[in-house]
């Protein structure tokens, strides 16, 4: 099973990939490191 995560500013794309086969997606906010920091990070990934 992969996570692949593709995440800008203003949102993040994820998808659950079991071999060749999509299982899920889903969104959220974006990630990324220069406008919010490590720690809201972390609060969003819990």
């Amino acid at each position: 099973m992969i996570l692949i995560a593709d995440s800008g500013s203003s949102k993040t794309s994820w998808s659950v990939m079991d071999q060749s086969e999509q299982i899920a997606s889903y969104n959220s906010v974006g990630l990324n490191p220069y406008h919010i920091s490590d720690a809201r990070i972390f609060d969003i990934l819990k």
